[in-house]
């Protein structure tokens, strides 16, 4: 079974989009050299600004304009579609949140007070299929060169929404600010000049999204799920012989977050179901509290942040782990 996700990439791909992307990465090299950077930061696949100026100045030369200077809502999402599923092509790692686990994270704050330095995405591009408004919708995290600026090499941070088969805003965060509430209010600054709200990237659902990545910095209980079929050796062949095409068509990688908390949960009940009519007294549900995500400082000279979240609270005073076993794989029918 193909996932969502990749099915609109295979579909983006195909039509006028996928054009535009395969033009704009050929024009990586004079663009960098148009803005006197001398090479892509690693994090970086496809500037953004490529297909903005690609797409600009097309909508300029139908106006009868040498110059393209603005583009349109819908030329902007395609631009920014473009660099996204440029580094979905080279990442194709997918991230399943279990709906209990992706509950609880959502009702810790928004992490304002975050260093910077602790949001590691564990690849160019992880999407994230999160339980949100009752339906499950795919957020993407993926680096671009900071806007307007980018000739200096700084980095923000981009979430988008899968819609289709484009991704819309979610989120920007500057990533030159020391916390992540000094990155999205830098974001935020500019939409305000622009005469939009400052809290504008601020929102419910990228608090949930940066919560997720943090926790999969952490080294959550994570679980690699394998479909039956898969044939890896053909794809290492492939990757030697044809490595663009490839990156189109390989297969993406599937983990299934938060297993060990729904573990967890599921224990707690059946506990419950096998002492129903106890006297037990008062018994809490395994949750994440809101105030459960710590920061802690590691490695040497402990400069290192990272955030672990503390999940679950111990049932009836048998301990819980805090976080769940390494990587596993599991065949999926």
């Amino acid at each position: 079974m193909i996932p969502d996700v990749e099915q609109a990439w295979l579909h983006f791909r195909k039509g006028p989009g996928g054009a535009l992307l395969q033009q704009a990465l050929r024009l990586r090299g004079p663009y960098l050299a148009s803005i006197g950077l001398p090479r892509l930061p690693a994090e970086v696949m496809l500037p953004g600004a490529i297909p903005w100026n690609l797409l600009a100045k097309g909508e300029a030369e139908k106006r009868g304009e040498a110059i393209g200077q603005t583009l349109s809502v819908e030329g902007t999402v395609l631009a920014q579609s473009v660099a996204a599923w440029a580094a979905y092509r080279e990442a194709k790692t997918i991230y399943s949140a279990e709906p209990l686990l992706a509950e609880a994270l959502g009702r810790t704050p928004w992490p304002v007070q975050v260093p910077t330095e602790a949001l590691r995405l564990p690849s160019r591009c992880p999407v994230l299929c999160l339980p949100w408004e009752g339906s499950s919708i795919a957020v993407a995290a993926y680096y671009d060169l900071l806007t307007s600026r980018e000739d200096t090499g700084q980095l923000e941070l981009r979430l988008v929404r899968l819609e289709d088969a484009h991704w819309w805003t979610v989120s920007i965060l500057h990533l030159f600010g020391t916390d992540l509430g000094a990155c999205v209010r830098s974001a935020g600054g500019r939409v305000e000049m622009e005469g939009g709200p400052a809290d504008a990237f601020q929102t419910d659902l990228a608090g949930v999204a940066l919560t997720v990545l943090l926790y999969l910095a952490g080294e959550p209980d994570l679980v690699r799920q394998v479909h039956p079929g898969a044939k890896p050796a053909r794809d290492v062949r492939m990757q030697r012989r044809e490595s663009e095409r490839w990156k189109d068509l390989r297969s993406p990688a599937l983990f299934a977050v938060g297993t060990a908390y729904r573990a967890a949960i599921e224990r707690w009940e059946h506990e419950q179901r096998r002492e129903a009519g106890e006297a037990t007294g008062r018994t809490v549900r395994p949750h994440v509290r809101r105030a459960h995500a710590h920061l802690y400082w590691t490695g040497k000279g402990r400069q290192s942040p990272r955030v672990r979240f503390l999940l679950p609270i111990p049932v009836k005073g048998a301990s819980v782990p805090e976080e769940g076993p390494r990587p596993v794989d599991t065949r999926l029918r």
